[in-house]
């Protein structure tokens, strides 16, 4: 791989066809499936289309690159399949008749061919263009000894620029015609392909994209260090050592993402989590902000509430914040929660809540909000890169934040960095330097004694999330009340903190 490789976001086709396949490495076993599903779809025989299904920026337009490099470098596949990539930019067509078109030209494109094809297409009665172009399509591949792989990018804003009676037409072909074969995207499971009484209704062989597993976000960064030539971002995300859970965590096991935050670190080297973490959504915030620009002004205002609280909140807390009739803030829940805007969260014996679908974009919104909310994220990052610190940097709950294994000793040590509070709070990491003190009091005495601490610190409210572990530590149930990011993060710190006792009294 070459190191000067370009790191490209939003055009995968550009890439060099190993680097494209060597990013992809943690969809191996998925494309392998597709590879293996265009292989079975023999001549004669009724073809299997699919469709990838996923939210955005999960990998669907690479996949569909991806896919198309595969077959390309494959001498047998090459030599049965011409794949076509009909990306958005090819969307504007209109109607079937447009579509075939655009087929053709890629054909064209993609072998050499003349366009002068197109003139005469073009002259022909309207009512007689769509068969035409069809026609001439299957004369190209029929005389290519070849099959055409049609590689569709979201291709629900296609199909809704057909009719009914287009989308009949265009099953029918599809369904008896093994000279084409279609694998499409499309960020849900929209009504044309889901709905019974549809035209397209189970036609494809539907795979979703699901996010990235912590493991495969380690692996695709690490893919990424590799192509272009770092070691030290290799190391950065070694298991057990580097960034890989905080990532995962921090870009929802999105490949865009991950790979907007790759890109930032090779940019500048010195980032730290945070800092990385803003250059992140900084860069995805036109797409976080044309999100939520898309909601009407009411959506907008329940959107904006439902992000600021961070954790899941309530209709009624809902309804205060943003000074809106009851029913009409749960009316505008409803409708967000069917387009996948907003998600219901139940914790056990509590009322229903709500949380953004889209966690990266409540972490943007709480940046961009600025005020206490920045503060609150700041502080939450702060102790995620500590759990998770850059390669040979010192771990929150280290043995050197506890200092010595003498309880006598190191709780009196823990609690004079407490008491300096005045001098550390202004520190740009003073919540860390307290968050360790109290841990290491808490591991050293007992986590009463730590939230008693706490509680004595003057000024405002501090080390949020640490005291969310102690009050998580008093009633788990305390848990299902944070946001998923938030609760990791929680759940990282009740592992470095002592077993509650038996028979202890919750406070």
């Amino acid at each position: 791989m070459r190191a000067s490789a370009p790191i490209l976001i939003q055009l995968p086709g550009l890439l060099a066809p190993e680097t494209l396949l060597a990013e992809c490495v943690a969809r191996g076993p998925l494309l392998d499936t597709l590879v293996g599903l265009v292989r079975g779809n023999a001549p004669g025989k009724p073809p299997q289309h699919v469709l990838l299904v996923g939210g955005r920026g999960l990998g669907k337009t690479t996949m569909l690159w991806a896919l198309a490099r595969r077959v390309e470098s494959d001498g047998k596949l090459r030599s049965q399949w011409l794949p076509l990539v009909l990306s958005t930019a090819s969307h504007r067509v209109g109607d079937l008749a447009g579509f075939w078109l655009e087929a053709l030209r890629r054909w064209h494109e993609a072998t050499g061919a003349t366009e002068e094809e197109f003139e005469r297409l073009l002259a022909q009665p309207e009512a007689e263009l769509e068969a035409s172009a069809r026609h001439a399509l299957l004369e190209r591949i029929d005389r290519s000894g070849r099959r055409a792989l049609l590689l569709v990018d979201e291709m629900n804003d296609l199909l809704a620029a057909f009719d009914g009676r287009a989308q009949q037409r265009l099953r029918e072909f599809l369904l008896r015609d093994p000279r084409v074969v279609w694998v499409g995207t499309a960020g849900e499971q929209f009504e044309e392909v889901a709905h019974v009484d549809q035209p397209l209704f189970d036609l494809f062989r539907v795979f979703p994209l699901a996010p990235l597993t912590p493991a495969e976000t380690v692996k695709s960064w690490q893919a990424l260090a590799r192509i272009h030539g770092s070691a030290r971002l290799f190391r950065s995300a070694e298991h057990g050592t580097g960034w890989g859970p905080a990532l995962h965590l921090l870009t929802a096991g999105r490949p865009r993402l991950l790979k907007l935050a790759f890109r930032a670190s090779v940019e500048h080297p010195r980032l730290d989590l945070q800092a990385l973490l803003w250059s992140l959504l900084d860069a995805a915030a036109p797409e976080f902000e044309a999100a939520m620009a898309a909601l009407s002004a009411q959506q907008q205002r329940v959107y904006a509430a439902v992000a600021l609280a961070w954790d899941p909140v309530g209709t009624a807390q809902l309804a205060a914040r943003t000074r809106l009739a009851s029913n009409l803030v749960s009316a505008v829940l409803k409708e967000l929660t069917r387009r996948g805007v907003i998600v219901e969260t139940q914790p056990p014996g509590g009322r229903k809540s709500y949380l953004l679908a889209d966690r990266p974009a409540n972490l943007h919104y709480l940046l961009r909000h600025g005020g206490a909310a920045r503060v609150r994220l700041e502080e939450f990052v702060q102790v995620l890169g500590a759990l998770h610190p850059a390669h040979g940097e010192s771990k929150l709950g280290s043995p050197r934040d506890v200092g010595s294994n003498s309880r006598k000793s190191a709780a009196p040590a823990a609690a004079a960095v407490i008491a300096s509070t005045q001098r550390v709070r202004a520190a740009a990491d003073a919540p860390i330097r307290l968050s360790a003190a109290l841990l290491a009091h808490a591991r050293l005495t007992t986590v009463a004694e730590a939230v008693d601490a706490l509680a004595a610190l003057p000024g405002p409210p501090r080390c949020a999330t640490l005291a969310d572990a102690f009050r998580a530590h008093a009633d788990v149930d305390h848990l299902h009340r944070l946001a998923p990011e938030r609760r990791a993060v929680v759940l990282e710190l009740l592992g470095l903190l002592p077993p509650r006792a038996a028979g202890e009294v919750r406070p």
